[in-house]
């Protein structure tokens, strides 16, 4: 039974695994950047405003990863990591802490409807 799982686990996994070949081309840049654009949220799930800015992205049909700290404990220290990296302290800071990227934000805004049009907007223009 293990071998079976191992087996379908390295199937689905496959087309992900790089075998050292490179190749420069449109398609990759697009994927490159798309990958970049990857939003990931620290919080929990009895935090009113983690709920909101999930529901928020969700309702914008804006995809992202949740980790609810209380379940996840060890993804508390990689986003200690992250804050430290961006220079934010870690004795005072809100959750949720959210990564857009590599572009930590935290709702440290005056309003709440700041912080959320932080998690819409292209950095890029």
């Amino acid at each position: 039974m293990k071998a079976l799982i191992f087996s379908i686990v390295f199937i689905l996994t496959l087309p992900t695994v790089s075998f050292g070949q490179t190749s420069a081309s449109v398609t990759d840049d697009v994927y490159t950047k798309k990958e970049l654009k990857k939003i990931i949220i620290y919080g929990n799930r009895t935090c009113h405003y983690c709920v909101d800015t999930k529901t928020y992205l969700t309702k914008k049909r804006i995809s992202f990863v949740f980790y609810d700290l209380d379940i996840h404990s060890e993804k508390i220290e990689e986003m200690y990591v992250k804050l430290r990296k961006s220079g934010i302290s870690t004795s005072n800071f809100q959750i949720p802490v959210v990564d857009k990227g590599g572009k930590i934000i935290t709702n440290n805004y005056k309003t709440f409807d700041e912080f959320l049009s932080k998690l819409t907007t292209d950095d890029e223009k």
